[in-house]
């Protein structure tokens, strides 16, 4: 008996279908411009507004200096409120309204997105998936990080080609939209300065590749600061001070404020729903203290891995999935910066651990968004069912980052070995 053959396909076929696909995304992308988003949207309006009325630098400023005082407070750095700006003032010129100025940058954004992705892969099915992976988050729910990603496609392509200051610049500037990419920076200093031990670690800081870094950071922070003064890092120490023990983030600390509210709350049952607890600083010291713990476990076992753009890929997503996990003031969205390098990953290694890592990712996400506010903004339905669902979502995304680390952990380290393994 002749065996059969397995399902095969021309590129033709699979690129038309990738258009079609792109195309039904971008058709949603519209059906989804009036959707009114998360709380967070009447907030980059209003910080549009403001700065359109006040001028940028002195809006900004007086924002980031609302911070713990009153309402639309900024934490957000000078470049992405520059963006919002930008769409303020362009709604004020055409008489349109705000929020659909604003959700048509977005979509200026994810297709500028996906053109560097599907140029930097040369495969318009991993732009599309891109695409959909960030369409609910993007364009229901109103978030920015998509903004992010063409500068993070360039300094990725910039690694890979072998110019890594261009490479760390490139993000350093990223950082100024979103401060959550640099989350990224340190895995590609390990990466690009090849860094593998305590020994190597003294002798990269003494190379001329790391002074040049240094130059390319300190011209990059000096620009920021003559330009929107100390408020640019006002902002970043906003970021860092959020009193959230965990803003509807689905992950450790999300259960302990289960633990918390059950156990200091006599109002809270085991059967109601779970909402964000704000916490002293002192009080959130512990989950802080843990939280960098685990990253500097990571941070080590980059370092030991072989360094290769896989394994480079594979722990900027293990580091971004690190902060969502164990981190506090974490947000239902942080989890986009893995997207990219996960969805890279994938195509980097055309390996089942890759593409299961890529959907995890996805999946994570998604399901973060979804079940804290829908599909436009409100949450659809309850989380309780005798108890809230959330604790078992953040339990088993708290397994899905024990099961990468433990996947990181048996990467082949550095040692006489030149070469490297993908993940």
């Amino acid at each position: 008996m002749q065996a059969q053959s397995g399902f095969r396909t021309n590129n033709a076929t699979g690129t038309a279908l990738a258009v079609l696909l792109l195309m039904a995304g971008i058709v949603m992308s519209l059906v989804l411009l009036p959707a009114p988003g998360t709380v967070d949207v009447p907030t980059f309006l209003y910080w549009g507004d403001e700065t359109r009325r006040d001028g940028l630098v002195a809006g900004f400023a007086a924002m980031v200096g609302r911070f713990g005082q009153g309402p639309f407070a900024s934490e957000y750095p000078p470049l992405g409120v520059a963006i919002l700006d930008l769409d303020s003032t362009i709604a004020a010129a055409l008489g349109a309204a705000p929020l659909i100025v604003f959700k048509l940058s977005l979509l200026a954004f994810a297709l500028a997105s996906a053109a560097a992705i599907a140029a930097t892969t040369r495969r318009l099915g991993v732009a599309t998936i891109f695409y959909g992976v960030t369409l609910l988050g993007t364009f229901g729910l109103g978030y920015t990080d998509v903004m992010t990603v063409p500068l993070l496609i360039v300094s990725l392509a910039a690694t890979r080609a072998g110019w890594p200051v261009l490479a760390v610049g490139l993000l350093g500037v990223d950082g100024l939209i979103k401060w959550q990419v640099l989350l990224l920076l340190p895995f590609l200093l390990i990466h690009v300065l090849r860094i593998d031990g305590p020994a190597r670690l003294i002798e990269a800081l003494a190379s001329r590749l790391f002074w040049r870094i240094v130059a390319c950071g300190v011209v990059i922070a000096a620009l920021a600061t003559a330009w929107f003064g100390l408020a640019t890092w006002m902002s970043l120490l906003n970021g860092l001070r959020h009193p959230f023990l965990s803003g509807n983030a689905l992950n450790v600390p999300w259960i302990a404020t289960f633990v918390i509210r059950l156990l200091q709350d006599a109002s809270f049952g085991v059967g109601d729903e779970i909402h964000y607890l704000i916490r002293s600083p002192q009080e959130m010291l512990p989950f802080r203290a843990v939280f960098f713990g685990m990253f500097l476990l990571v941070l080590a076992t980059a370092a030991r891995a072989e360094k290769t753009y896989a394994n480079l890929l594979f722990f900027m997503v293990l580091g971004v999935l690190t902060y969502g996990t164990w981190n506090t003031a974490v947000h239902e969205n942080h989890w986009f910066v893995a997207v990219v390098p996960a969805l890279l990953l994938a195509h980097e290694t055309r390996s089942p651990a890759g593409t299961a890592i890529a959907a995890l990712v996805a999946v994570m996400l998604n399901i973060n968004l979804f079940v804290f506010y829908g599909l436009t903004g409100t949450q659809i339905m309850p989380r309780n069912v005798g108890i809230d669902l959330s604790l078992v979502l953040s339990a088993l995304f708290a397994l899905a980052w024990l099961a990468l680390f433990a996947c990181a952990a048996r990467l082949p380290r550095t040692e006489g070995r030149p070469g490297g393994s993908a993940p």
